[in-house]
């Protein structure tokens, strides 16, 4: 007498992939997945602690809200790369304070347009 096994195996098979899933919890809002490790329903994506709209990856500081995007500002020191002096370097500071951004304060340089 042979018994066929299949049925069992294809059943059991079947339980186990809808059972492993992708971890989604149907009570989780939409854009959510339910995470495992933290038993709670957490946002599907790139994480944004200081919500100010740039993800984790791509923020200079992701603590704090006033440090925005380093495609904004390169040297994260922040000065909005149109504005600051040197991009590449946090120290070189803003036109606004130095406005030929040759290192001299606009108080100490008789000529602050030129460099």
């Amino acid at each position: 007498m042979s018994v066929n096994l299949r049925p069992l195996v294809l059943g059991l098979l079947a339980v186990a992939l809808v059972a492993c899933g992708d971890d989604e919890d149907p009570t989780c809002s939409p854009g959510q997945i339910f995470s495992q490790t933290e038993n709670r329903c957490i946002e599907d994506g790139p994480t944004d602690a200081d919500d100010d709209g740039v993800a984790a990856a791509d923020d200079c500081d992701d603590s704090n809200a006033m440090l925005g995007a380093r495609s904004a500002d390169m040297d994260c020191d922040g000065v909005p790369t149109a504005m600051d002096c040197d991009d590449a370097d946090a120290m070189a500071g803003a036109m606004s304070a130095d406005m030929d951004c040759e290192g001299v304060t606009p108080a100490e340089d008789w000529d602050d347009a030129d460099a």
